[in-house]
């Protein structure tokens, strides 16, 4: 792992429950342990090149000198992460630096014995022993620690984080310097975390992700926790849940990088997200130029954040099969990646590898991208739709042929909000009426009808009002004032939640199964996630071996919402 770049750096892992000098602490997983003099069971040992800027941790199995009553160090990423940026050497002063920040992975705070009131030795990283010279010779010592203390052993340096840090959180940034000669070519040292928590019987890894939006793709899954910092889960192939690699992840993984994100949205093959200073970032396969990074072609993949080639800032990000859209904050919207259906909306049918503007003078409140055809909803609520025309998609009234610049939806309709899918689209009403338009099949218009093609809005049958709408491929959902969640369409494999797997339609709404009321619901393809009144994420419908679902296991089919597993270790 590069520390002479920005990066995200894993560098040790141990949270010791209810320590401070003097007491003997509790370790992860196993409760109260035995007497003062037990033996330190695992700790974690960090080697760094100075010249190169390469740093890896691991947790070998060895006993260290003195003693620590059930303290358990290592565990990487299991149950803290040390995340660091900047890291640079100064050669002039000889110091080696990095910010390092502590993210909580446990299920429940650090640094408060209540759960609110912080505790006076906060959250306190020591350095077991000073660090070892590797490489060279010199002596590194520790530059700038907030104090020294009893840990393994005597007057040992420490960093310390203000409490709580709440299960999921980051902590502030701090400073680490090490005094480091020019002659020294590498060095080591071992850390633990010191922390009070509030039931120190019951420390135990694995932290429940709490979201402020889901985003469900067509294999994976993506949503933003509470900070802003995005999580990832399902296929993998393409670099598409943007963690470095090319492997599928079960469960929430970390996104690459120390990005905090306004807005994501996953694609096919790839995911988008506005950060929080509005700069539009993608990663995953730039076939077609769908990641707006100027890249192009099937297989050049960016499996890390890259940001989209334009000074244009965003408030909302949009990622189709092959395409992206971002909506600024003067309402314009900008489209980039396959051109040759007009979804670019610029009036040409010409492939974009960077954004451009949709033409003509509107301005936009929200964007809604889909696979086909892209919308946009104007400042005063009336529908805009560009793409193909095929199947009624941009509800003009048109079933054949291409219109690559925004045109208006029939019916004069006022839209609060909107959704589309690759073949359908939907809106609400201010007064939470429904309407949609489109394909049909497997009656997911919710017109009481299966399979006739609608060019133009027509009512959702059943007296429904809602907040939201959501349009997935094959179905749509919709949510209540009262958080009830409400689908329609095809029922195979439990995309409706509503207990069925088998195939059968629903024409009209019929209510998701289970006693959770949601604020926030995504659909996609073949399966439904949504934010539940806890912050907490539920999904059901198709979880075959590519775990898009990220309930951690592969059943075929998951009939009701089901509560996601906890963050990846």
């Amino acid at each position: 792992m590069k520390l002479r770049t920005l990066c995200t750096l894993s560098l040790a892992l141990l949270p010791l429950a209810g320590c401070a000098e003097g007491e003997g602490p509790v370790g992860p997983e196993r409760g109260a342990r035995g007497p003062a003099d037990q033996p330190v069971d695992v700790y974690l040992a960090c080697n760094v090149s100075v010249s190169s800027g390469d740093l890896s941790c691991s947790a070998p199995e060895l006993e260290l000198p003195g003693s620590v009553s059930g303290a358990i160090l290592g565990g990487q990423a299991r149950y803290v992460l040390l995340e660091s940026s900047g890291a640079s050497y100064d050669d002039a002063q000889s110091l080696f630096s990095a910010s390092v920040a502590v993210r909580n992975f446990l299920s429940q705070p650090l640094g408060t014995t209540d759960g609110e009131t912080a505790d006076a030795d906060g959250v306190r990283i020591f350095f077991v022993s000073e660090p070892q010279v590797t490489g060279g010779s010199g002596v590194v010592t520790v530059n700038n620690a907030d104090g020294v203390a009893e840990f393994t052993a005597a007057d040992q340096p420490y960093f310390r984080y203000n409490g709580p840090i709440k299960p999921g959180i980051r902590s502030g940034v701090k400073v680490w310097r090490w005094d480091v000669p020019s002659t020294v070519e590498s060095f080591s040292f071992l850390v633990g975390v010191s922390a009070k928590v509030p039931n120190e019987n019951d420390v135990v890894s694995g932290v429940q992700l709490e979201a402020s939006t889901v985003t469900a793709g067509e294999y994976h899954t993506c949503a933003l926790d509470l900070e802003g910092k995005a999580y990832c889960w399902g296929s993998n192939d393409a670099g598409q849940l943007g963690d470095g690699t090319t492997t599928s992840r079960p469960t929430p993984t970390p996104v690459a990088g120390d990005l905090r994100f306004i807005s994501i949205s996953a694609g096919f093959e790839h995911t988008c997200g506005v950060a929080a200073d509005s700069t539009a970032y993608c990663w995953g396969d730039a076939w077609y130029g769908r990641l707006g990074n100027g890249a192009s072609g099937q297989g050049n993949i960016f499996p890390t954040p890259q940001p989209v080639s334009t000074d244009k800032k965003f408030v909302k990000i949009s990622a189709t099969s092959t395409n992206g859209c971002a909506l600024t904050p003067d309402g314009d919207i900008y489209c980039w990646g396959h051109g040759q259906a007009g979804r670019i909306g610029d009036g040409s049918l010409t492939n974009r590898f960077t954004p451009v503007k949709v033409i003509g003078d509107l301005k936009f409140k929200d964007l809604i991208a889909a696979h086909q055809h892209i919308c946009g909803l104007t400042l005063e609520g009336s529908a805009y739709c560009w793409g193909t025309t095929a199947l009624g998609r941009l509800g003009n009234g048109q079933t054949s042929g291409i219109i690559s610049q925004p045109v208006p939806v029939q019916g004069g309709i006022t839209f609060a909000t909107m959704s589309a899918s690759s073949s359908s689209s939907c809106g609400l009403t201010p007064d939470g009426d429904a309407y949609c338009w489109g394909s049909n099949q497997y009656g997911k218009l919710g017109t009481g009808n299966v399979n006739d093609t609608v060019a133009s809005p027509v009512p959702v049958i059943g007296g429904h009002k809602f907040v939201q709408v959501t349009v997935g491929e094959y179905h749509a959902c919709a949510l209540k004032a009262d958080g009830q969640a409400w689908c329609w369409g095809r029922g195979t494999n439990g995309r409706r939640g509503d207990g069925v797997t088998s195939e059968s339609n629903a024409a009209q709404p019929v209510q998701v199964g289970g006693t959770q009321k949601f604020k926030y619901i995504h659909t996609s393809k073949s399966h439904t996630c949504g934010i539940n009144l806890e912050d907490r994420i539920y999904c059901w419908g198709l979880n075959d071996t590519q775990q898009r679902q990220g309930v951690g296991n592969s059943n075929t089919a998951i009939p009701y919402p089901r509560l996601i597993s906890p963050i990846a270790p």
